[in-house]
């Protein structure tokens, strides 16, 4: 998968266009989802449940998302 452009907010724009539906509601969701991404080390398991569309999926690029 080839990482998506990068945009505000540091992220994809078609992940901003998703946060900036509901910024209020979103926008926290996504800095906690992004801290506790970037705290996980190249490799680590990640079980997405319940995700959806899985918006926040690229911030996981650097593991093994599932």
């Amino acid at each position: 998968m080839t990482a998506a452009p990068v945009g505000r907010l540091g992220v994809s724009e078609s992940l901003r266009r998703f946060v900036e539906e509901l910024p209020a509601v979103r926008r926290p969701i996504l800095e906690v989802v992004r801290s506790g991404a970037a705290e996980l080390s190249p490799g680590a398991a990640v079980l997405d449940v319940g995700a959806g569309d899985a918006h926040y999926r690229e911030l996981f690029a650097h593991t093994d998302y599932s």
